[in-house]
């Protein structure tokens, strides 16, 4: 038996880690609001384009 504090899960805002499952990253590593910080930062990434190209959309639509 290992008393080693790594091997516990971090526990971060959004509660305990209830997944049986955890496909590629570590959770709560980088920060304690952040589970997954890779995809957290492709969400990030993802939803700034969607609203450069709603803002391009309207712009186009107001200038006929």
């Amino acid at each position: 038996m290992t008393n080693n504090l790594l091997d516990v899960e971090p526990v971060g805002y959004w509660g305990p880690i209830t997944s049986s499952v955890d496909w590629c990253e570590k959770n709560y590593t980088h920060w304690y609001y952040v589970a997954e910080w890779w995809n957290t930062l492709s969400v990030c990434i993802g939803e700034r384009l969607k609203k450069k190209g709603r803002g391009r959309e309207q712009s186009l639509r107001s200038s006929r």
